[in-house]
Parts: C-alpha cells; structure tokens; sequence
C-alpha cells in the first residue's frame, strides 16, 4: 500500500513539471495497484483515480479526464 502512496505522490509531482505522459503511466499503475489490493469500491482507488483525472486534463484529454472523474465518484 505505501508504494501506491509514493506512486501516486510521483504521479503528482511529475504533472506538476508538466510531464503529464509520464505522470498518467505512473497514475495508470497506481489505478491498477488499487484495484488489485482494495477493490473498485475503495476510497483509494477512487482517489487515484481522481488524481490520474487531473493529469488527463492537463494534458488535453477532456474526455478521458471527464469518464475517470465520474467513475471515482460512482
């Protein structure tokens, strides 16, 4: 669980320096880390799931960011 914590903290810093593809592949493993370890319904995977949302946007990907979105919150 604490790797999928820093995952998603370098997640973050990585779209902070605007290396949003980057940031989505670290955003992408810690989704797949939480589904895996807690479950879909889960608190965090809703929150990384919210968090891989942000660098999508930024990124352009309105779409994609939008679909995340409404996943963690359903």
């Amino acid at each position: 669980m604490k790797v999928i914590n820093v995952m998603i903290n370098l997640g973050q810093v990585l779209k902070d320096m605007k290396e949003y593809d980057q940031a989505i592949e670290v955003f992408e493993r810690a989704i797949k880390g939480r589904l895996e370890t807690e479950g879909e319904t889960s608190p965090g995977y809703a929150m990384a799931k919210a968090m891989a949302s942000g660098a999508y946007r930024d990124n352009g990907d309105f779409a994609t960011a939008e679909a995340y979105l409404r996943d963690a919150y359903l």
